[in-house]
């Protein structure tokens, strides 16, 4: 998928979530413009907000080629920017 993600992280609002710690450019995050430090919210219809590190670890461990991804991007929680409101 073209990207890492950790779960048991502490988010801005002091609550446990699953964040995108590294991208590969050109990669399919990439392309789907998802950045460090995105909070993935659902992970193939799993929520993986409030997750443990475990917890996130099952979840993604039972995806394969292709999941469908909640993302907040975590410049929309900052700044209002353009691609804040799309869901992928």
């Amino acid at each position: 998928l073209g990207m890492r993600v950790v779960g048991g992280k502490m988010g801005p609002d002091g609550k446990l979530g699953a964040f995108v710690t590294h991208v590969i450019k050109e990669g399919p995050a990439d392309l789907a413009n998802i950045m460090e430090a995105d909070q993935i919210l659902e992970w193939d219809g799993s929520s993986l907000e409030d997750a443990t590190f475990e917890e996130a670890q099952q979840i993604l461990a039972r995806s394969g080629d292709t999941v469908q991804l909640l993302v907040m991007h975590t410049r929309c929680v900052i700044k209002n920017f353009p691609i804040c409101n799309v869901v992928y």
